[in-house]
């Protein structure tokens, strides 16, 4: 909430604006009081708290894991894990748990990939839940897995006809091109959530390439062996061809990421921390607490 703009503050507001009850004995002098209405010392009054709120808006991204290839004579690869961002209200001192999923299991020699695990930030105020990259051959997810998996709408593409697992940014790709679907790039720079490269029947033409941000690419009977989504971009396992020979290299998915920025110096804590361009970030490459 936000107090009123104008006429009458109540002190239950301002209680109910900081998250305490609203009965709760309460001083404007106070710490919470002062930083809430803006006035580090001296005197204050109620109308100084006109239109202020104990929030502030931090912009996320939230990846989920990606999907693991199939394996098989032309196994689709998977999908990319959802792909989320936007902006939320953080309110200061609450806790956010925040869960960062992992890329679904490699599938051996012949069987369909493995969904990946959802990524998350919840707390006050705040509900955030990146679905999974769908498994190949044909799982649903953050992005669907190769052979025709459907997306989650706002978090990523279907996966491809022929193979290819879907991408944060596209589709997978069809017969003859079973390229991964594209990621998309957030404002630190990166590319993440790209779908794995699916492979093509008969099984001795590709390797095909999974999709820029992080998709791996697909494989050819005995070489090169299919490889991974990478880490921590939620991209997509890329898919065996012609029976790979069982270990003869992984499918699974990369593992999701949640990335928090604010404007300014830094306010919270959690994650790595670091600064850039007038902005400070928080990392989380795996799960943990973001104290606002």
């Amino acid at each position: 909430m936000t107090l009123p703009v104008s006429g009458a503050i109540s002190m239950s507001e301002v209680n109910t604006e900081l998250g305490s009850a609203s009965t709760t004995t309460i001083s404007l002098g106070q710490a919470s009081v002062r930083t809430l209405f803006g006035v580090a010392s001296g005197a204050i009054s109620l109308n100084d708290g006109h239109g202020k709120s104990n929030t502030y808006t931090i912009e996320y991204l939230v990846i989920a894991g990606g999907g693991s290839g199939a394996g098989a004579y032309a196994g689709g690869g998977g999908g990319a894990g959802g792909y989320l961002s936007s902006s939320a209200a953080f309110t200061p001192a609450a806790s956010y748990t925040i869960i960062v999923g992992a890329g679904g299991a490699s599938s051996g020699e012949f069987g369909n990939g493995y969904n990946g695990a959802n990524s998350s930030v919840t707390g006050t105020g705040v509900s955030i839940t990146a679905i999974g990259g769908g498994y190949a051959n044909g799982g649903s997810g953050g992005s669907g897995g190769g052979y025709s998996g459907a997306g989650t709408p706002g978090q990523g593409y279907n996966g491809g006809a022929g193979g290819g697992g879907g991408g944060a940014g596209e589709a997978g790709g069809t017969d003859g091109a079973q390229e991964g679907g594209d990621g998309l790039t957030w404002y630190d720079g990166v590319t993440r959530g790209g779908g794995g490269g699916g492979a093509t029947y008969p099984a001795y033409t590709g390797p095909n390439p999974g999709g820029a941000g992080g998709g791996g690419n697909s494989g050819v009977r005995g070489f090169p062996s299919p490889t991974p989504g990478s880490a921590n971009t939620g991209g997509g396992g890329g898919g065996a061809s012609g029976g790979d020979w069982p270990g003869y290299g992984t499918k699974s998915g990369g593992s999701g990421i949640v990335k928090l920025r604010y404007a300014g110096s830094q306010k919270g804590t959690g994650g790595t921390v670091s600064s850039a361009g007038g902005y400070t970030y928080h990392t989380f490459t795996s799960s943990g607490t973001y104290t606002a």
